[in-house]
């Protein structure tokens, strides 16, 4: 039988934000210059002591993120297609350098078969522990959650600056729903009142990342295709006089998602009672594994926790066509911007492929369909 859903999700409004601890989250990259490309990883406080000690602590009435002591942990990319040079990483205090691949994604550091501290080579071979080797399999589905922010667009007319953020949830968190958003929000920070809260959508994603104009599917078990893959994002709309302070309110607005999955005691009872009511068939998912829905509960909030608290990595410059589809895009340009044609000026952060593929005519843009595939 389920539980009864309306009682907790007005429940979970009342709830305060917890004592921070450990898991809090502490800013790593050291320049508020949004304009060159560059991922930031915020990381939460794991050790203590050494070169590289870090703290931090949440403000609980506005929902920041304080830093009482900076990591010096920060990674850089290139958009693959404007430049193609490959960046670093580079870990001050450890001296370690590791190369950053083409495709934005981190490599890891170049086979040596040398013992640096010893002087001497070394062979591989053996085998591994399989134990191991699936805990840390595990392990790796449930990295931190990845923001993708796209380049701030100026209102021409207001000055007005607009991002896109898309929300790119780890494996681990499939069955987590966009929808599901809106209504915290709407709860938790009802006192807050910022356009960005509202804005949270569900979308379809692109085929391949920068590519054709494609919806991505699943493929069903016969081969066929089925529903079109989604992700969830938000438009950050800031004033002309705010935008001065504009990566304090991307990185306050990752915060105030994160503390919600974090901090409110019952939010994983207020989203098994959010599935009762509108996807039922994930309960019957979860009811295969685990008869028992308090242990299904159980395994919902150590699944946020683990994510939400685990750290996050922050993509800035981010083309729009990573993700979003031409329809998605001409929206965002036409009710933010209120343009009707595209950004001559910054072509490239809206089609990576730019200028080397011409952008499609924006009069003729349609929106995708199932039906059409």
């Amino acid at each position: 039988m389920l539980i009864n859903s309306l009682p907790l999700l007005k429940e979970a409004a009342k709830i305060k934000f917890a004592t921070p601890d450990d898991n809090g989250f502490v800013v790593v990259d050291s320049s508020d210059n949004l304009e060159s490309e560059y991922v930031k990883v915020d990381v939460p406080t794991t050790s203590k002591g050494g070169n590289n000690e870090v703290s931090s602590g949440m403000n609980e009435s506005s929902g920041c993120c304080q830093i009482d002591q900076p990591a010096y942990h920060i990674k850089t990319l290139s958009n693959p297609y404007n430049k193609g040079n490959v960046s670093k990483e580079v870990t001050k205090g450890q001296g370690s350098i590791s190369d950053v691949n083409e495709g934005g994604g981190f490599g890891q550091e170049k086979d040596n078969l040398l013992d640096k501290t010893k002087g001497t080579s070394f062979s591989i071979g053996g085998s591994i522990d399989l134990t191991s080797f699936k805990a840390k399999v595990r392990e790796r589905g449930a990295i931190g959650v990845k923001y993708h922010v796209s380049h701030p667009f100026t209102n021409p007319v207001d000055g007005s600056v607009h991002y896109m953020i898309v929300i790119q949830l780890p494996q681990a968190l499939w069955y987590l729903r966009g929808d599901f958003f809106n209504i915290m929000f709407d709860m938790v920070y009802k006192d807050i009142s910022h356009e960005w809260m509202k804005s949270f959508m569900v979308f379809n994603i692109r085929r391949s990342p920068y590519g054709p104009d494609e919806l991505s599917r699943r493929t069903k078990p016969d081969g066929s295709l089925g529903y079109a893959k989604q992700m969830i994002a938000y438009t950050l709309s800031l004033s002309k006089s705010a935008a001065s302070i504009s990566a304090k309110s991307i990185t306050d607005s990752f915060c105030k998602i994160e503390m919600i999955f974090t901090r409110i005691s019952n939010v994983a009872d207020a989203y098994f009672s959010w599935m009762s009511m509108n996807s039922p068939g994930l309960i019957v998912h979860f009811e295969k594994k685990q008869k028992d829905h308090g242990k299904i509960i159980e395994m919902i909030k150590k699944d946020f926790n683990s994510i939400f608290g685990k750290g996050r990595s922050t993509y800035y410059q981010t083309p729009l066509d990573k993700y979003f589809l031409d329809w998605d895009i001409k929206q965002f340009l036409q009710n933010k911007l209120g343009l009707n044609d595209w950004p001559e000026d910054h072509l490239n952060q809206v089609f990576a492929r730019y200028p080397n593929k011409p952008p499609p005519n924006f009069n003729k843009i349609q929106e995708l369909k199932l039906t059409e595939y």
